[in-house]
């Protein structure tokens, strides 16, 4: 999944900041920022994606910032101001629907009954949960009454190491719904692979995490915790630099970093000081299942034995 990653085909006239035509169509908008409801309507959201995925990037994140965040209500209000006749879906559904196109939102994650809109973060945030058999997959887990396990995940080598386990991508679209559902990460004992969808690491990827943590922080017991409790499994399986390539070798991480270490690192610091709940925690059956597996001797033995004796096709 990408968070607002920059793509490779952006012109060389955005990406080169120094370029004196480049500057020249940015000084004047950005030097007057329109406020958030003007920055939403069809209008701006055309006009300023001329200047360049790098600016739409920074603005798409300093709307969703925490601190910048404006009441829904108030929004509201002024967007009455500019579009005094909604038509007959109301103020509310134009200002919601309009903002998610303006994130590059999937409509159908909105759910037009929800009017207990706290602000944009709040109405964004909600698109991001697990697909509907993500969801039901998490609701049999728990009704098999799996204990804590502390959360104690293998990483990524220790699992390819100890447990033969394949580390797979899964396709990031669900079938039935085509909607984004980056936390359905999937263990099948009996293929022995763990699917995660891909996730694109950018630039900007660790402060959008962060962003939506600590949202999730504040609001812990209103909101769930999805980005919180992916974060820490990710982390858990990265340890070191070679858990990234394994990763990314496998397809689940695609770097745009360039560099192993610094995703260990961005995972080492999001997963720092930050307070989840274990036994809520919401991929504790595949941690469990993920450590009875690995735990078994024979899982060991013949793991040892295909990695020692068989891992080259001359054997």
């Amino acid at each position: 999944m990408s968070l607002y990653c920059l793509s490779p085909d952006i012109e060389e006239g955005d990406v080169k900041h120094g370029h004196s035509s480049s500057q020249e169509k940015m000084t004047p908008d950005l030097a007057n920022p329109p406020s958030q409801e003007e920055l939403i309507r069809e209008g701006h959201l055309h006009g300023f994606r001329k200047l360049g995925q790098h600016v739409s990037c920074d603005m798409w994140y300093g709307l969703l910032l925490l601190e910048n965040q404006l009441p829904f209500f108030v929004l509201l209000t002024l967007y009455g101001m500019i579009e005094p006749n909604p038509g007959p879906e109301g103020h509310l559904y134009l200002l919601a629907t309009s903002a998610l196109a303006f994130f590059d939102k999937d409509l159908r994650n909105f759910n037009p009954k929800n009017t207990n809109i706290r602000h944009l973060l709040h109405l964004v945030h909600t698109t991001f949960h697990p697909s509907l058999l993500g969801i039901l997959e998490k609701i049999v887990r728990s009704e098999d009454n799996f204990q804590t396990s502390g959360n104690l995940i293998p990483s990524a080598t220790e699992l390819e190491d100890a447990g033969s386990i394949s580390l797979v991508p899964l396709s990031k679209k669900c079938e039935e719904q085509g909607i984004e559902n980056m936390f359905d990460i999937k263990f099948d004992k009996n293929t022995k692979k763990l699917k995660i969808p891909t996730l694109q690491v950018c630039d900007s990827t660790e402060r959008i995490f962060r962003n939506y943590m600590a949202y999730e922080q504040l609001f812990a017991w209103e909101v769930p915790t999805f980005f919180i409790d992916y974060v820490i499994f990710i982390g858990k399986l990265i340890n070191t630099s070679k858990d990234v390539e394994l990763l990314r070798k496998s397809g689940i991480i695609d770097n745009l970093l360039g560099n192993d270490e610094a995703i260990t690192q961005m995972f080492n610091k999001l997963c720092n000081s930050i307070y989840y709940n274990p036994t809520g925690f919401y991929y504790n059956g595949i941690a469990k299942q993920l450590n009875e597996h690995c735990d078994k001797k024979w899982n060991k033995w013949k793991a040892a034995l295909k990695k020692n004796y068989f891992n080259t096709p001359w054997c």
